[in-house]
């Protein structure tokens, strides 16, 4: 990754091996400003045929990226709630979920059930 600072939402993708390696950089898919089910579940469906041919235990690396400043807001937890709960409906193994704009990049969790 380059210098931080970001023009559009983009979902960034790759395979993350069991040795903690990244084994292969995919790419991006641009997101919209809201969170869309059906932009997830494309990825995820992918990614999903993707995986037998990796190594067993091989995990999906998502890093998404946005213009701004500031901490992690609203928006980008609910992108990643979104990006979890599919990923877990289409049966693909996530490493932990980071999000970088114009000025840090930081782990972003989940909402969790109780809150959603």
């Amino acid at each position: 990754m380059g210098p931080l600072g970001f023009g559009e939402r983009l979902l960034r993708f790759g395979f993350m091996s069991p040795n903690r390696c990244l084994i292969k950089f995919l790419g991006e898919v641009e997101l919209g400003s809201a969170p869309k089910r059906s932009a997830i579940e494309n990825v995820m469906s992918a990614l999903r045929e993707l995986l037998p041919d990796m190594e067993p235990d091989t995990t999906v690396a998502l890093l998404l990226t946005r213009p701004g400043r500031g901490g992690i807001s609203d928006l980008d937890r609910h992108w990643a709630t979104l990006i979890t709960d599919l990923a877990a409906e289409f049966g693909v193994p996530l490493e932990p979920i980071f999000r970088a704009n114009d000025e840090s990049l930081v782990q972003i969790e989940p909402q969790v059930a109780e809150s959603r």
